[in-house]
């Protein structure tokens, strides 16, 4: 005897998968652009950092001793210290920024793919690269340091709210329930 319950399969669309939402897409394009901002600052750090500091850190002694005294009358020992320790500190923001950047393409890829746990996942990176971005355009950097800053900044709150729409979460379910 026949069920009365018919069994009725998932539609088709035509062996194919749907389109990928436009919201995946740019969330996964806008991770990109933030991996490449984050590794932009520590290509930047290590090619010309010492010498974009320099600079900043002649502007920064005039500014805080109100013009008033030439960063070289304070002695090239005090300047290099100060160089010293701002081009440590840039690194390794920089190496940071670079790591969460990396870490951006991975999740990326995984987001590209429709896949939940990466939105999950990238969450926590994408805070801490908020944080050391958002740390970097308060603090004294060299100019394109803070434009790179703004970008990654930009592009992580974008990427972040574009994963998370309803286009976003209806084409993670499908891809969940095997409707590709």
């Amino acid at each position: 005897m026949a069920s009365s319950h018919a069994y009725t399969a998932a539609p088709q669309h035509g062996g194919r998968p749907p389109a990928r939402p436009a919201t995946l897409r740019a969330a996964a394009a806008l991770f990109a652009l933030a991996a490449l901002a984050g590794i932009g600052n520590l290509v930047v750090a290590l090619t010309g950092g010492r010498e974009l500091l320099r600079g900043l850190i002649d502007e920064v002694i005039k500014r805080e001793l109100g013009g008033s005294a030439d960063a070289a009358s304070l002695g090239e020992t005090l300047i290099a210290a100060a160089l010293d320790d701002a081009y440590s500190t840039l690194t390794a923001r920089t190496s940071i920024m670079a790591f969460v950047g990396v870490t951006f393409l991975f999740f990326g890829a995984f987001v590209w793919a429709r896949r939940n746990w990466a939105r999950i996942a990238v969450i926590p990176f994408a805070l801490i690269g908020l944080g050391i971005w958002l740390l970097d355009l308060t603090d004294d950097v060299p100019t394109i340091l803070r434009f790179l800053d703004g970008v990654g900044v930009a592009a992580t709150v974008a990427a972040l709210v574009l994963m998370w729409l309803g286009p976003s979460n209806r084409a993670v379910r499908a891809r969940k329930e095997g409707r590709n």
